[in-house]
């Protein structure tokens, strides 16, 4: 076959395979007229695509008729060994069965060759090739494989078995066409795991050539959040095949299926780790926007037409996503593999980072010059630019330090302005408010003194120290005969030994009633800069002013109050906030802090109360949602009541899932319902969501010693002295101690 053959038939059947099945005997008799050998050539690569679908496809399993007979049927024992429960589903080569494992007492998969193909050499290549390679890879987010077995049956040929972890769940492919595309922060999840199932692949030698969304399994385990599993290694091959090997794919043969082909692969040429980080891009794409990056060209397109020029966006579909799904599918989607992620690890760790880090491309000499003066022009007015940059874009789950804001105004009431900030920001599904617990720890690490007040430079250091993206500050001040808001974000980029990124906007306010007005403009400009999505709810954007009091006496004593609070001063904070509740009898949000307070000192009974009274403004919607499902959670808790507390929790942990809290209370309800190794899993996932807390690594270290596991026990209570938690680590450690005997 001559080259101008190849891509003669290679454009007619980019150009079919987008059609409908039922039109495409029409299109090719059209467009290949009497050349009955370039229309037989075209249909045997459209069979190979049609076929190349995975074993677990959900749009395989379609495509076979009611009318064919399962290989085995319900209570068939395969190879003496396995008892067939259930038929999962078909594929586009065989069948896959649930079965037990009667020597283990394991459910497991069986997936069976189909009987049509069964008898194809490279049908049984690629079953073969699948075995060897994915037993291979032992990583959490690929598929193991265990064995391949034969079953001699009453009549008949033999058939080849292969046995496999059973995944309950649904492809990603099918879950997309359900439900539409999938939450940022459940995408972020995902897209890493994939990633990181692809790179152990890749470690080993193996690439999977086939990656798509019908090959990625969305197993939902006991905790409920779905794991990204990588199956169907059937057309996967090592990356240095031996010299003089065989290939199962024949010359000119396409292999793999064309929406998510890398333009090496399409083209006939040798696949590489790089060709599995384009189809990786391409599920990225699919997951976060609904559809395939290429869909929108006429389906008579060349193919090869849609390798050039800039690749698409998700943003380009969905425009209020997180800019770093540009960079990241960018990347994964350059025509030439070279420009692409050199691994798949740099994948994960561009989406966890929020792009920081990305490789740039190679440029010309002329617009590397071009790239200096631009430079430098930027920066000789710096001033001016930088109130005009675009945004100041941080990742879902960041935190961010609100600075107390400065009161300018000579009316002391006013002092409660930072409030309601916190009230409105706290809002946000994007990103999480540092606390003042945490913000007083590393104000101690840096031997500030006592009651040292945060301004913006020593701000910036706390956020890098206590891992924060972003600080905001403000002044409210006199203008004319009502008010401004001055607000400023700083984005910190690393440690911050100089200027930061910086963007400024004011904020007027005619009068003294129209300030909470202000407030709540200047906190949705704060969040859109970050990049938080305007398509949130308006749950998410109540006035601040609803979410406190619009007593602005309250608010002052509410703010005294959590300094107070940060500092230590229980009591004198209790004090404060009956004030504030005498002031305003409705202020939910002072209610819910003085039940935090009682039972932090032992007064379960006045807690309980206060929360309950706090609890009795709902109705009113005197409460953010975050703060109420927090309460409530506890609530029950104190209330022994596990179920409400449960659900509480994991609604909470759902509407705010980069949330450290909700993760870290539903361990404890699920402790103490006995289901401990459900605690310790959502325990770590608390963990990962903040790392630098010491909540966390004491929990998991006290539920191991009261599971009895003292040993395992250990590297978190090393973890809580790196943590500088001495007290904590000691108490735990005497407690080891005194479970082994030594007292």
């Amino acid at each position: 076959m001559t080259p101008e053959r190849w891509q003669q038939i290679k454009a007619l059947f980019a150009a079919a395979i987008d059609l409908p099945a039922d039109e495409r005997a029409s299109f090719l008799r059209e467009n290949c007229g009497n050349d009955n050998e370039l229309n037989s050539e075209v249909r045997k690569l459209l069979f190979n695509a049609d076929h190349a679908a995975g074993f677990l496809d959900d749009a395989a399993f379609a495509s076979q008729t009611a009318a064919s007979t399962p290989v085995f049927a319900p209570g068939d024992l395969v190879a003496q060994r396995f008892k067939v429960t259930r038929l999962i589903g078909r594929g586009g080569m065989g069948e896959v069965y649930e079965a037990e494992d009667t020597a283990l007492g394991e459910t497991i998969a069986l997936k069976t060759i189909r009987g049509e193909t069964a008898f194809d050499a490279n049908a049984l290549a690629r079953f073969r090739r699948e075995i060897l390679l994915a037993r291979k890879v032992t990583h959490p987010n690929v598929c193991r494989v265990f064995d391949l077995e034969r079953h001699v049956p009453d009549t008949g040929p033999p058939i080849a078995v292969l046995t496999m972890e059973l995944l309950p769940g649904e492809t990603l492919s099918r879950r997309i066409r359900r439900a539409g595309p999938l939450p940022p922060a459940e995408a972020m999840v995902l897209a890493c795991q994939m990633a990181e199932g692809l790179q152990a692949a890749h470690e080993r030698g193996i690439i999977h050539r086939d990656f798509k969304s019908g090959n990625v399994i969305l197993e939902t385990g006991s905790t409920g959040a779905p794991r990204a599993v990588i199956t169907d290694f059937g057309l996967a091959r090592t990356a240095a095949p031996k010299a003089g090997g065989s290939s199962v794919t024949r010359p000119s043969q396409l292999m793999g299926t064309p929406d998510y082909m890398a333009p090496e692969q399409f083209e006939g040429g040798e696949a590489g780790f790089r060709s599995d980080i384009y189809s990786l891009g391409v599920v990225i794409f699919e997951m976060i926007t609904g559809t395939l990056p290429f869909r929108e060209q006429a389906p008579s397109a060349s193919a090869l037409r849609r390798f050039q020029g800039p690749p698409p966006t998700p943003r380009s579909v969905i425009p209020g996503l997180n800019p770093v799904w540009d960079m990241v599918v960018e990347h994964c989607l350059q025509p030439d593999s070279k420009r692409r992620f050199a691994s798949a690890s740099e994948v994960a760790a561009a989406l966890k980072t929020g792009g920081a880090g990305l490789r740039t491309f190679r440029i010309s000499r002329r617009a590397a010059i071009a790239g200096v003066a631009s430079l430098l022009f930027v920066s000789l007015f710096t001033p001016i630019f930088r109130y005009y940059r675009r945004r100041a874009d941080i990742p879902e789950g960041s935190t961010v330090l609100l600075i107390p804001m400065d009161n300018a105004t000579g009316d002391p009431q006013l002092d409660g302005v930072t409030e309601l900030m916190r009230s409105y920001l706290s809002q946000s599904p994007h990103f999480n408010m540092l606390d003042e617990r945490r913000i007083q720890e590393t104000l101690q690490q840096m031997a500030t003194p006592e009651g040292f007040r945060l301004n913006s430079q020593s701000a910036a250091e706390v956020a890098w120290r206590a891992g924060s993206s972003l600080t905001v500050c403000g002044t409210l001040s006199p203008l004319g005969q009502g008010f401004a808001l001055n607000l400023q974000i700083e984005k910190v980029v690393g440690q911050p030994v100089g200027p930061q990124p910086n963007w400024v906007h004011v904020f007027p306010a005619p009068d003294k009633a129209k300030i909470s007005e202000a407030v709540r403009a200047g906190g949705e400009w704060i969040r859109t800069m970050v990049g938080e999505a305007a398509s949130d709810g308006a749950s998410y954007r109540r006035p601040p002013g609803d979410t406190t009091t619009s007593s602005w006496e309250a608010l002052s004593l509410f703010g005294q109050a959590e300094r107070l609070k940060a500092q230590g001063k229980t009591e004198q904070a209790i004090t404060v906030l009956n004030e504030a509740v005498r002031s305003d009898p409705h202020f939910a949000l002072a209610w819910a802090r003085l039940g935090d307070l009682a039972n932090s000192i032992g007064r379960d009974g006045d807690g309980f109360r206060y929360w309950r009274r706090a609890l009795d403004e709902v109705p009113a919607r005197r409460l953010t949602k975050r703060e109420e499902l927090r309460i409530r959670g506890q609530y029950a808790s104190d209330a022994e009541d596990h179920a409400d507390a449960e659900q509480a929790f994991r609604t909470y942990e759902i509407l705010y899932p980069s949330d450290f809290l909700p993760t870290f209370y539903l361990s404890g309800t699920l402790a103490a319902t006995g289901r401990y190794e459900e605690a310790i899993q959502k325990a770590r996932e608390a963990e990962h969501k903040q790392p630098n807390t010491y909540f966390a690594p004491a929990w998991l270290a006290r539920l191991h010693i009261g599971m009895g596991k003292p040993d395992e026990a250990a590297p978190y209570i090393a973890r809580l002295k790196a943590l500088r938690r001495p007290d904590t680590a000691a108490l735990l450690e005497g407690a080891v101690a005194f479970l082994k005997g030594n007292y």
